[in-house]
């Protein structure tokens, strides 16, 4: 019968216990950074959004005060712009006051409507980025379309 020497299995037994606890260290390590790139990325892209969100508002500044500011003297291409933009609020309105009434039929019948005149604008090749667009603005940089 072998004799197990205590002293040398507690030290092994120590010995892997250190290692272990190292791995466990690297392991928790690997993961903190991993963490930390995360929470960087998604304060990035959060950051990102609220300045998308933010120039959007200006723009949208912008053009009221335009529209507010020369209502009468707006160029012929952006009055079908603006022809539009007066559609989309009624349309707006409309579905509000369905959705106070619970009108969802009606509701259905103004996007279907909405849907339908947006898709019998042909598609145009935008001179700018080449994309294909509907309406009267290109839909990717903005550029008018003729």
């Amino acid at each position: 019968m072998a004799f197990i020497n205590l002293n040398e299995l507690k030290d092994k037994a120590k010995g892997m216990a250190e290692l272990a606890t190292e791995k466990v260290r690297d392991v928790a390590e690997v993961a903190g950074d991993k963490a930390r790139d995360v929470a960087d990325s998604a304060k990035l892209t959060m950051a990102l959004a609220q300045e998308q969100r933010e120039l959007e508002r200006n723009y949208q500044a912008i053009g009221q005060w335009f529209c507010q500011e020369y209502k009468g003297e707006i160029p012929e291409v952006l009055r079908d712009v603006l022809s539009a933009v007066e559609a989309n609020r009624r349309r707006i309105e409309k579905l509000k006051a369905a959705k106070e009434n619970g009108g969802c039929v009606e509701a259905v019948d103004l996007a279907q409507s909405a849907a339908e005149s947006a898709a019998e604008e042909p598609e145009v090749e935008c001179p700018v980025c080449h994309e294909m667009s509907r309406g009267k603005f290109c839909a990717k940089c903005g550029a008018p379309l003729q």
